[in-house]
């Protein structure tokens, strides 16, 4: 659940290419220090941040330690975007990344 919850935060960050004007500047913050200490290229790096567990532990965990409580559940409606629609390419034969 909260590896959940964690993915679902971070993955807002990753959603800023599509909608900047919506995403905390809290919530930027958090996934680009996950990321890195995740291995993951950048917050944006959706094969990386929508499976890595490490990633989607440290974000959620600094979002909610750190950013208003509003920011989770933002991050989390993007993140639902996001990697769904990720995990929609990678099952999909004949779609690519």
């Amino acid at each position: 659940m909260f590896a959940k919850i964690a993915s679902l935060a971070i993955l807002a960050a990753a959603a800023l290419s599509v909608n900047a004007q919506t995403i905390d500047s809290c919530i930027i913050s958090c996934s680009a220090a996950a990321a890195s200490a995740a291995g993951c290229s950048s917050y944006a790096d959706l094969p990386c941040v929508c499976t890595n567990t490490n990633f989607q532990t440290a974000a959620a965990a600094c979002i909610s330690a750190t950013c208003p409580s509003g920011d989770l559940a933002a991050a989390q409606a993007l993140e639902a975007l996001e990697c769904g629609t990720l995990v929609s390419k990678l099952t999909t034969p004949g779609s690519s990344l």
